[in-house]
């Protein structure tokens, strides 16, 4: 069987084709190549117009209207491509960005401007008032983290001393169990131990 053999089978084999998303006409002939080709053809335009003009929106934001037959010149010059690229790495709204800018052109026009832009971030939040830090304040989040920064380095510090003197007070106990039988004994040489090395950590602290 051929298309041009297909004789009463055609309307079958026209729905078939309809149910599977090929659009041909309710009236086309099997041994009709050329709409056929066309039909396809304007489909897969049809899904690659819309799959391009999803991922523009994703990309470049809702209501980019990019045009199809853009350059690579054209394309990195246009003002949505531009505005995005800016976004990205953090500079304002008047930087001209070329994609042909070598290490020192891209200092100039990203790197440097970027750097100083958050050192003068950071230094205004640095002589801001005591008070913005507070609760409720305009720098409150940075003001939480300064106070995690300053309190749990030390917390842990000394949790993982007392786990360490736990561990020696264990091993020390175990040690003399099979060394000493006397257990009074046994507990005073440990004691003796914990407090020597106590002592020397305050020392060393006042020495430090």
């Amino acid at each position: 069987m051929t298309p041009d053999t297909v004789g009463w089978r055609a309307k079958s084999v026209r729905s078939e084709l309809r149910e599977r998303g090929e659009p041909v006409p309710p009236d086309w002939k099997c041994n009709d190549r050329r709409t056929f080709e066309d039909c396809l053809a304007r489909k897969i335009n049809e899904e690659a117009e819309t799959r391009f003009a999803q991922k523009v929106a994703e990309r470049l934001g809702p209501g980019v209207n990019l045009p199809r037959d853009l350059e690579w010149e054209a394309f990195v010059r246009h003002p949505a491509v531009q505005r995005h690229w800016r976004s990205k790495l953090g500079l304002s709204g008047d930087t001209r960005l070329i994609h042909t800018m070598g290490l020192e052109e891209y200092r100039a026009l990203a790197y440097t401007p970027r750097v100083t832009a958050e050192v003068r971030k950071l230094t205004d939040l640095y002589h801001a008032e005591a008070l913005t830090f507070a609760d409720g304040g305009a720098n409150e989040s940075a003001g939480k983290r300064a106070v995690r920064a300053l309190l749990v380095p030390p917390i842990a510090l000394c949790f993982s001393l007392l786990g360490g003197l736990v561990h020696v007070f264990k091993f020390s106990a175990y040690t003399l169990r099979f060394v000493s039988p006397w257990k009074i004994a046994n507990w005073s040489v440990v004691s003796l131990t914990l407090f020597v090395v106590r002592r020397s950590c305050l020392l060393e602290g006042q020495r430090n």
